[in-house]
């Protein structure tokens, strides 16, 4: 088996097959650039579980977020996993376990900010809940 990184291209065609409205293409380039891949790429399982969900998978969509967060690699952020499993989480309808990434992610360095929650459209199906009001309004 040739391992290695994925690339730049195949990451792009992901993403154009997602905007395409073709998650099994996106399912199936995500998954051919796994299989090839030294480790399991965090960008590369999002993407993949972005695919899932608009497959109407969303327990495989959650064990892909949750990969990278649960065993991170030496070198990556672990913060940045935690927000795409928290999308994912969102996207999934699984709100509770998304606003527990999403506290823990506002309790350390990270790129998240109570504005972001505020803001980000994906974040409005929380914005009636009270634990995620109180987060936003606490800081």
């Amino acid at each position: 088996m040739n391992e290695r990184e994925p690339e730049l291209q195949e990451i792009e065609a992901i993403y154009e097959a997602l905007d395409a409205e073709r998650p099994e293409k996106a399912l199936e380039l995500a998954r051919t650039a796994l299989s090839v891949a030294k480790e399991p790429d965090p960008v590369l399982l999002f993407l993949a579980g972005m695919a899932l969900l608009e497959l109407e998978r969303p327990g495989e969509a959650i064990t892909n977020g949750r990969y990278p967060v649960d065993n991170p690699a030496p070198l990556t952020w672990r913060e940045t996993q935690q927000e795409h499993l928290a999308r994912i989480l969102v996207l999934a309808g699984k709100y509770d376990q998304a606003l527990d990434e999403l506290e823990y992610l506002l309790s350390v360095p990270s790129t998240v900010s109570r504005w972001d929650l505020r803001l980000d459209p994906l974040y409005a199906p929380l914005r009636e809940n009270p634990r995620f009001l109180e987060l936003v309004n606490s800081g």
